[in-house]
């Protein structure tokens, strides 16, 4: 591999693009007045891939550009010799005090400004790396973001865009699972869990099933409610089984649905099997018991009830039979 910014081969990554980026960039967030002064310490050290956004919030590009240009006027580095990645930052991550762009305009203006305003605050005529700051609120928003960006790299304003540089990673078995367990399915959860929250009345089903990576059984905890004119199925989350009995069924259910869901909207407890735990809908109806405002779920057995609120918005009716979790 040839080398780029003075630093030898090993210290480089090849991108899709073809443009050579430092494995190791300094990142310039939070240094506040301070940025201009570390970053040229930065520079003194070695360092020659610099990260920054257009995100006042967080960043003070100006003072990056400041000490880049310091440098080169001093003849301590050349711009080729600089690796300089910036980003754009949505609406919903600037400062309403100090938003880099007319946050009136349309989204590809508001990228197309921020990108000028990079440019000028860093005081050069292209940037090496442009990247997403965050995930725009709609994937439709994503794509303009991105056209935007395809067009400045036509245009040899940017030299490569964020998805390029994401091809060049590999994204091993251990890494996925990380993502998953501790990003997405987080993330996922607490959403079903919201818009449950929020319907009518919902149906709290649990099954048991068997854990192919654990080899053991794991109780699964589903929940059902009506949504957008449909009605919704979704995983919640699992607790490993050993000798489980009917207390600890209700702690592990409890949590669902009298921590993160609200117990008084609890239509029924349903379970995808013909057994029947009758101790815990008894222990279960003897907590809600405790709050005379709760309505006490259906005893209609393990069958799955379809919530269906917006035909019947009436609780006490808003049940047809035959549906199974």
């Amino acid at each position: 591999m040839a080398t780029a910014y003075g630093l030898p081969a090993h210290h480089l990554v090849k991108c899709p693009h073809g443009v050579l980026m430092p494995r190791l960039i300094y990142g310039t967030a939070w240094k506040k007045d301070d940025t201009t002064r570390l970053v040229q310490l930065a520079l003194d050290h070695g360092f020659r891939g610099i990260d920054t956004a257009c995100q006042p919030k967080h960043y003070q590009e100006h003072l990056v550009g400041k000490a880049i240009q310091q440098h080169i006027q001093a003849g301590k580095v050349t711009r080729e010799n600089v690796f300089i990645q910036t980003k754009f930052t949505s609406l919903n991550g600037q400062d309403p005090a100090r938003i880099p762009y007319d946050k009136h305009a349309p989204l590809e203006q508001q990228v197309e400004q921020s990108i000028s305003k990079s440019l000028q605050n860093l005081g050069v005529s292209y940037i090496d790396s442009l990247v997403l700051h965050g995930p725009m609120r709609s994937h439709a928003d994503n794509m303009r973001v991105w056209r935007e960006f395809e067009t400045a790299h036509d245009n040899k304003v940017v030299r490569q865009i964020d998805s390029a540089t994401a091809q060049a990673y590999s994204l091993g078995k251990t890494k996925a699972m990380y993502i998953v367990k501790f990003g997405l399915a987080p993330f996922f959860s607490d959403e079903v869990k919201r818009i449950a929250k929020s319907a009518d009345c919902y149906v709290l089903g649990f099954d048991e099933s068997l854990n192919k990576q654990l080899q053991r059984s794991q109780m699964d905890v589903h929940v059902r409610y009506w949504h957008n004119g449909r009605t919704v199925s979704r995983y919640i989350e699992s607790f490993g089984l050993g000798h489980t009995t009917a207390d600890d069924l209700l702690r592990e259910i409890w949590k669902v649905c009298g921590e993160q869901l609200d117990p008084k909207r609890l239509l029924q407890i349903a379970r995808d099997g013909p057994t029947v735990n009758f101790a815990l809908l008894k222990k279960l109806k003897a907590k809600l018991d405790n709050d005379p405002s709760a309505p006490l779920p259906l005893e209609i057995g393990s069958l799955g009830s379809q919530v269906d609120s917006k035909q019947q918005p009436n609780m006490s009716h808003s049940v047809t039979y035959g549906m199974r979790l």
